[in-house]
């Protein structure tokens, strides 16, 4: 065994790989309480949950768009609608509202008539008084269906599913025979779901209350682009609502009490808003947890919870191959430590307050347990198979990033496409690529659909800095990342600032590079081949401070080029859009960098 240490260095999470023991499995710690790696997970404000019994159900009903749950939030939801238009309408104007419940390619499709998956739509709006004459359905001004009416007056939603609908933009109306009264919605009809669902949910029972009850916890992972609702669910009904959370975070962590005994079925489905119309929004899958039994019986030593595995790095070996495992502790420290095992086998031992570590280990099969020692007593294992991979099944890009350099805010931007579905985004700074820092991580970010342009900014960056991708999707509840990926500035063409002369022998600034400005500037001397070059300071201008900022350089111990490491090591720069200076111009670029980084 081996055990090193995660450890959190300003706002980057440092993936230690140094072995200490030779084993078939080796062990660092994750810290997860501090930098970027409380982007890693969020706690949800407690539920209670006293007047919800236990309710288990093997399967959703398929022929159901919705469930009855699902129907209740959004009934409730749109109830906000139901102002009038002031004419004592029968159909409420600006009621109705749309919810796209089925696709054709969906990862839980709806069978419409004959077997296929098809695309599925829900309208809701609101009918003031009785309406025994029915409402007509038209979708682009042609008639689909009449749809009986109210036949009692008073305040009231109705709700009709419409299948097979095309892919494109379309208008639903819905008008009353008997009064002319009507409204109308537009929405984008959509062949996938244009978000994300939620992954490897899990339950756990948690502390006891009094009165018999305890209190559980339910955690899922992000699955994708994030919806703006989460409905958790409890067999078909509905518990609460969950709003989307800002910032992204990897994992969600949903604290329950008043939970009696006995068996839950929790699910998580999201709902996505159109953010041009709020009459318009789209649903996606209900994933369910495994039936969740409790007791609310005292279990000696509280287990962890929670447990959440991915694969960041691949090959044939051991050393190859890095596992991030996260988890939740029952207690804030175990006094004998948090033990990880192998195929029920002990192969680590972490300290008590330890919520993550990153594993190495073979290719093949792995049954990953976590428990806790209380120090007289341990807990029940907490287990997740994993099918360890010697290469990436995530492809993710289509094509290269493309990075850009924004000097007055310091940040650099990439742009990519996006070749498949990824779930969440690992993003490092890169100052040296050629030694790359493998497992800093800047940010955390939610993932992308297929198909899609993606843009994003990390601020607080030097103009020579990379920016390195590694995204990650999930087959099933397994989370895998892909290759890392590295992006680059569009520039054939490189520089090193301070290097007035554009001298092509000297790596670092000569006292020639400060008298060649000089003459420039006021002797009306030579032109420097490479005027962005001569921009010292990176101010974007030409001028005196260039040639002092050289000097002080020189023999003053004075201050770094920008993006330098040290005074030894220079840096090429892209002649590119953003960079400091780049529209002062290089008519001699320096021919030794091939790359943005160390010149050579």
């Amino acid at each position: 065994m081996r055990v090193g240490l995660f450890c959190a260095v300003a706002v980057s999470v440092l993936l230690a790989s140094a072995p200490l023991f030779p084993d078939e499995y080796a062990v660092d710690i994750v810290d997860t309480a501090d930098g970027v790696a409380r982007s890693l997970r969020t706690h949800h404000e407690t539920i209670d949950i006293s007047g919800i019994a236990p309710f288990a159900v093997d399967e959703d009903d398929p022929n159901l768009p919705i469930s009855s749950g699902e129907l209740a939030w959004l009934l409730e939801r749109y109830r906000e609608k139901r102002q009038g238009d002031g004419r004592g309408a029968d159909i409420t104007f600006g009621s109705l509202a749309i919810t796209q419940t089925g696709y054709v390619n969906s990862n839980c499709p709806f069978l419409c008539p004959g077997g296929e998956a098809c695309n599925v739509v829900l309208l809701v709006w609101t009918e003031n008084t009785a309406n025994p004459t029915g409402v007509d359905v038209y979708v682009d001004g042609d008639f689909l269906v009449n749809e009986p009416g109210l036949e009692q007056p008073g305040t009231n939603n109705v709700f009709v599913g419409l299948e097979n609908i095309p892919a494109g933009l379309h208008t639903f109306r819905v008008e009353e025979k008997n009064e002319g009264t009507f409204d109308e919605v537009e929405i984008e009809i959509l062949d996938a779901q244009p978000f994300g669902d939620v992954a490897n949910i899990r339950c756990q029972q948690g502390a006891l209350e009094e009165g018999g009850t305890c209190q559980l916890q339910i955690c899922w992972s992000t699955g994708g682009p994030q919806a703006d609702n989460l409905l958790l669910l409890n067999g078909q009904a509905g518990i609460v609502a969950i709003p989307r959370v800002a910032p992204f975070a990897l994992r969600f962590i949903q604290p329950l009490t008043g939970a009696t005994p006995g068996s839950y079925n929790f699910g998580v489905v999201g709902f996505l808003d159109d953010p041009e119309n709020s009459s318009v929004q789209y649903r996606g899958c209900i994933v369910r947890a495994e039936e969740c039994t409790v007791t609310c019986e005292d279990p000696g030593c509280r287990s962890p919870s929670c447990l959440w595995i991915a694969q960041t790095e691949y090959g044939p070996t051991n050393a190859d191959v890095v596992l991030l495992a996260l988890w939740e502790n029952g207690v804030p420290e175990y006094p004998g430590g948090v033990e990880l095992l192998a195929g029920g086998q002990v192969f680590a031992t972490l300290p008590g307050d330890a919520g993550g570590a990153g594993i190495n280990g073979p290719p093949g099969r792995l049954n990953l347990g976590v428990r806790g020692n209380c120090g007289g007593a341990l807990s029940d294992d907490v287990e997740l198979a994993f099918d360890v991979l010697a290469e990436s099944p995530v492809s993710p890009v289509d094509g290269p990033i493309t990075l850009s350099f924004d000097a007055d805010q310091q940040s650099t931007t990439a742009t990519w496409t996006n070749a498949g579905r990824s779930a969440f985004v690992f993003v490092s700074r890169v100052p040296d690529p050629a030694q790359p820092p493998v497992g800093a991580i800047d940010d955390v970010i939610e993932g992308f659909l297929a198909g899609t342009e993606s843009t994003f900014t990390l601020a607080g960056t030097d103009p020579s800095d990379l920016l390195e991708f590694q995204f990650f999707d999930y087959v099933g509840d397994q989370a895998y990342g892909s290759e890392r990926i590295l992006g680059q500035f569009p520039a054939e063409d490189f520089f090193v600032r301070s290097l007035c002369s554009g001298s092509q022998d000297n790596a670092t600034p000569q006292l020639n590079d400060a008298v060649l400005l000089f003459n420039f500037l006021f002797q009306s001397g030579e032109e420097p081949p490479c005027q962005v070059a001569c921009d010292a300071d990176s101010s974007g201008v030409v001028n005196l401070t260039d040639g002092i900022f050289v000097l002080n350089f020189l023999f003053q111990s004075g201050e770094l080029p920008m993006g330098w490491p040290d005074a030894n090591t220079p840096v090429c720069e892209p002649l590119a859009e953003g960079t400091p200076g780049f529209d002062l111009g290089c008519t001699t670029p320096r021919a030794t960098c091939d790359g943005v980084g160390p010149a050579n």
